[in-house]
């Protein structure tokens, strides 16, 4: 899993959704898993009332409003998840808070760092959409989301949600950022914090299917 983060310059954001909410304490070490509300990544939106959270019911203009639970992480534990504790190149440390929220750090002298988690066996062809939940932001932090394959692979990484320096529920769709079309049986999903020494809570990581 180890391995830099490489994401092609200009590379094209095809869409992703925002609802910007309003960080809470870090605690022991504890992974789990999240979510994201299912909207088209051709059709990006943004509600940017503080405190909110929305789900577009068609998130799919034309299709029916399947909304069927793939995956989800809710924090209340980060086992599974691997970072600096496992591999210093990753610069960042994710802990599960008494919250039940997880806490991503970056630490050492890096200007960003990731975590990695694994998510098992996710058909693709079903138009599974992503929601990140993020309920803090650290001042001078933004974070962002991405993917590859399992085992890493560069080549294969793709960004998810682009960066964003707030709050809030972010969605988007992984089959059309990704590129991937049929079911896997596992890719790495990863977490990334920009900004040295800053932090930012995650509430929950949701795949849901829209078909």
């Amino acid at each position: 899993m180890r391995g830099s983060i490489v994401v092609a310059a200009g590379a094209a954001v095809l869409g992703y959704t925002v609802v910007v909410a309003g960080m809470a304490g870090c605690g022991s070490k504890t992974p789990q898993a999240g979510t994201l509300d299912g909207a088209p990544v051709t059709t990006a939106s943004a509600d940017l009332t503080a405190g909110t959270r929305e789900r577009n019911p068609e998130p799919f203009p034309g299709k029916p409003a399947v909304d069927v639970l793939a995956w989800d992480n809710l924090f209340t534990s980060v086992d599974g998840f691997y970072d600096a504790d496992d591999d210093a190149s990753f610069n960042a440390r994710i802990l599960s808070n008494p919250a039940g929220k997880g806490s991503l750090t970056a630490v050492g002298e890096a200007d960003w760092g990731k975590s990695v988690l694994v998510v098992p066996q996710i058909d693709f062809s079903r138009g599974p959409v992503l929601t990140v939940v993020v309920s803090d932001v650290e001042e001078g932090a933004s974070w962002n989301v991405g993917a590859t394959s399992n085992p890493w692979s560069d080549a294969a990484y793709h960004t998810i949600i682009p960066s964003q320096n707030r709050a809030g529920t972010v969605t988007a769709d992984l089959a059309q950022t990704t590129g991937w079309t049929s079911p896997r049986d596992n890719f790495n999903l990863v977490l990334v914090i920009e900004g040295r020494d800053k932090s930012v809570i995650f509430d929950s990581l949701h795949i849901n299917y829209t078909k």
